[in-house]
């Protein structure tokens, strides 16, 4: 929890806690789990909060529109399947957005098929704001912006110039950002393009509307500038660059209310319902209840006589395809009920970090926890190309596949695995002859790899032996059966903490969310490692190692590092520490560091672990955007030397690489420059025995942000 959340929950009375906490209880089993690509952000994120019993409502006499319309948002969800493509400057605002050829510095993943048209081309206005979300195919990190363009399938991707400053495209965390924290799509105010953006589903009743929504102003007709207000407020961090230049056509109302400017918070009152108002379209109707219950945040410029809400690409088309309703309309019964739903909302003035969406009891439940998604991958093929093939958990089958292609593909699903699965199976069914066959090179689940020549179970191989179905160690399934991969040897888990105190005293526990598992005391000043062996629970991400009952600052914890069965996750490789002491801020709490100052925990995320011993892509997410460090061969056999492939973006970059085995003892220490040693190889004999070992690169420059891999000794 970051430090403004902290702050909110201290202004809050317990009785109040009390109620928001008895609210969740309640409704929890409505809410169930939440995706972050779907959902994103915090529980207590601006774009989350529902409006609270505290909030001040002032009238915002807001006046009809000649215009209603939508401002589209392109949220490009991608996988591991999608090609990378180079980001190239996109040099105008109007027409020509995809006339650049300067290089931005940085990649992206992207679906070779999508298509974002230029300005001046483009169904959603001459000079569309184009605000848009990457969401990377771990499903967590983003990249927002604007002005993004793409002319042609699999062409290239083009962005705004100003994202060729590293400071300009840093990426996001959805499951763990608050929401305001970095982000910066939306480019009049820097809000988030992903918050706060209708998702299709959310007008078609589909899916429920569940957060704060953005809708574009008149921003010379309503929001206000002077020199004490510059045209915007928190959680805005700025307001349109010509805001306070009178010569301006579209320059700020020094007359509006002082209330009013980009990041002011609206919501409908309480007492007043659909019918007072007569709202009688459904999509209205939700749009009634979202405003009453989260509100809306102004976030860009319409420029003109209008109000764009502002809607994911494809939200337009599919109301008006079930409701004969067009979002965007000059008369009619959609521009009347969007008039009559801005007339009756007030300004929340009370809005702030310390009291989001006003303060006191919230209208609705806060949001659920996210679900622990498993992206499973099967890639197969076909001997025919009409074998159909199923995943399988238990006697529950996942997903189905029919007419599986001649040539290797990757078949995909993402869900949450039934708790407590020690088996997966792929399963060919429907086979009518020899002329058939399922080939299922290796089964991927997040990040480890099981190839399916090393199970035991294969019930559909042909034995030539016993003239029947049913044969270990396979990848082909012949006959109607399954492979079944074996994910682990027992519900057991060992974990073990290396970790020491700085006086001897220091008190450590382990967690899995709120469940301490086990307890130490008194840990003593040299390293030492505790040990935990029984059966986490279900579902969880994440392992907390906290320390509690600091008293001063003659007490620290170091935890070198959690080990679960035989993987090792390093404490100073982790992006959460509540406890560490940032002397920017001075208060507690800041990523990659192995030592907790205060009351607090490293937050190891143990469902993306270190990649196996078979798993040699390119992780796009872990790599920072500057660097691409390739190791090869890998696994690393016996004659081979070790090469060492590095690709960075800016040259005299240099980098210290150091080798450890899974125990943690060194074995190599050196440094390596770019672009003198773009290959680098180090020799065989490096490597004292055969087995797994950790490879760490840390960047002179960026030392709290080392880069990991493995490497498989044969």
């Amino acid at each position: 929890m970051n430090l403004l959340i902290r702050k909110f929950y201290l202004l809050i009375p317990f009785s109040i806690l009390l109620s928001i906490e008895n609210i969740n209880a309640q409704n929890q089993e409505q809410l169930d789990f939440r995706d972050p690509s779907e959902w994103p952000f915090t529980k207590h994120s601006i774009w989350n909060m529902p409006i609270g019993s505290d909030a001040n409502y002032k009238d915002a006499k807001f006046q009809n529109a000649r215009y209603v319309g939508i401002d589209t948002q392109h949220i490009i969800i991608t996988n591991n399947n999608d090609p990378i493509y180079k980001a190239i400057d996109s040099p105008t605002w109007g027409p020509g957005r995809c006339s650049g050829s300067e290089y931005l510095g940085f990649d992206v993943p992207f679906p070779k098929e999508k298509i974002i048209h230029d300005a001046g081309n483009s169904p959603y206005g001459n000079t569309p704001n184009a605000n848009f979300v990457i969401i990377y195919p771990d499903g967590e990190t983003a990249l927002e912006g604007s002005k993004i363009a793409r002319c042609k399938k699999n062409g290239k991707v083009y962005f705004s110039t100003f994202m060729k400053y590293p400071n300009n495209r840093k990426r996001i965390n959805i499951k763990k950002n608050d929401g305001v924290k970095g982000v910066r799509g939306q480019g009049a105010t820097k809000m988030s393009a992903l918050g706060g953006t209708i998702r299709l589903g959310e007008l078609t009743g589909k899916k429920p509307l569940r957060h704060v929504i953005k809708i574009n102003p008149w921003a010379a007709k309503y929001c206000h500038y002077s020199s004490k207000i510059p045209g915007y407020k928190w959680p805005a961090t700025k307001a349109d660059n010509y805001a306070g230049n009178s010569s301006h056509p579209q320059a700020y109302n020094k007359k509006a209310d002082p209330d009013i400017v980009m990041g002011s918070l609206f919501a409908i009152p309480p007492n007043l319902k659909p019918q007072d108002i007569n709202i009688k379209t459904e999509p209205g109707k939700i749009l009634f209840k979202a405003l009453q219950d989260y509100g809306m945040y102004f976030t860009e410029n319409a420029a003109w006589d209008a109000w764009n809400i502002i809607a994911e690409e494809g939200v337009q088309e599919e109301v008006e395809h079930k409701y004969n309703i067009d979002l965007a309309s000059t008369n009619g019964i959609w521009k009347d009920e969007v008039n009559k739903l801005m007339r009756a909302l007030h300004v929340i003035t009370n809005n702030s970090p310390n009291s989001i969406g006003g303060g006191g009891i919230p209208r609705r439940t806060l949001a659920p926890d996210f679900k622990n998604l498993s992206k499973v991958i099967i890639r197969a093929k076909g001997k025919s190309g009409k074998e159909n093939m199923r995943l399988i958990v238990g006697d529950k089958v996942l997903k189905k596949w029919i007419n599986v292609k001649k040539s290797y593909k990757n078949y995909f699903y993402k869900g949450v695995l039934p708790c407590n699965s020690n088996t997966v199976k792929v399963e060919y069914y429907g086979d009518d002859g020899p002329h058939k066959e399922l080939i299922v090179d290796y089964l991927k689940i997040d990040n480890t790899i099981f190839q399916s020549e090393k199970m035991e179970i294969n019930t559909g191989a042909w034995d030539n032996d016993s003239r029947t179905c049913g044969k270990s160690y396979s990848e082909k399934i012949h006959c109607n059966g399954f492979i079944e991969y074996k994910l682990r040897d027992t519900n057991f888990t060992s974990i073990t903490i290396r970790a020491k105190g700085k006086s001897g005293k220091e008190n450590m526990r382990l967690l899995v969310g709120d469940r301490v598992l086990k307890k130490w005391t008194n840990i003593k000043n040299s390293y030492n490692n505790y040990f935990y062996k029984g059966v986490l629970p279900c579902n969880n991400n994440t392992v907390k190692v906290e320390y509690y009952g600091d008293d001063g600052p003659q007490n620290d914890l170091i935890v070198d590092y959690l080990k679960i069965d035989n993987t090792i996750f390093q404490s100073e490789n982790m992006d959460t520490n509540t406890g560490a002491w940032d002397n920017d801020s001075r208060t507690c709490g800041k990523s990659y560091s192995e030592i907790i100052h205060c009351n607090g925990y490293i937050e190891f995320k143990t469902i993306n672990k270190a990649k196996s011993d078979t798993d040699n892509d390119f992780d796009l997410i872990r790599l920072q955007d500057e660097y691409d460090i390739k190791l090869f061969p890998n696994p690393l056999y016996e004659g081979n030397d070790l090469g060492i492939n590095l690709v960075c973006n800016e040259d005299n970059e240099a980098f210290k690489v150091e080798i450890f085995t899974l125990s943690g003892k060194k074995i190599f220490s050196s440094k390596l420059k770019y672009p003198q040693e773009e290959k680098y190889v180090i020799p065989r004999h490096v490597f004292s025995s055969e087995g797994i070992f950790i490879i760490k690169f840390t960047n002179i420059k960026n030392v709290e942000k080392p880069i990991i891999k493995k490497i498989l000794v044969k």
